[in-house]
């Protein structure tokens, strides 16, 4: 999936968190919820909540399937053309294209 609508695109680049978490795997490419949370200075539930909003929006992808994350190690992935296209979108809504 990626991101239909304009709520949608706003949704991948909302708060200074999300973008840190995005920037993270960019660098990264791979990284676990907890290098996230030490990276970008947070715990780890509010990684795992943005993590979870970007993977609903097809923007992260996690190597656990969701039932069995439970007591595991979880690594998330940028999935970049879906970035790609959700920041051309977003710079479109924008007017930057203009």
């Amino acid at each position: 999936m990626t991101p239909q609508n304009a709520g949608d695109v706003f949704a991948v680049f909302d708060g200074r968190e999300r973008q840190q978490v995005i920037q993270a795997l960019l660098t990264r490419r791979t990284a676990t919820l907890a290098d996230l949370a030490a990276l970008v200075g947070g715990s780890s539930a509010m990684v795992g909540r943005h993590v979870a909003v970007l993977e609903d929006l097809g923007i992260v992808t996690l190597d656990v399937p969701k039932g069995a994350r439970r007591g595991r190690t979880v690594n998330a992935t940028i999935n970049r053309p879906a970035y790609a296209a959700a920041l051309a979108q977003w710079l479109h809504e924008m007017g930057a294209d203009s």
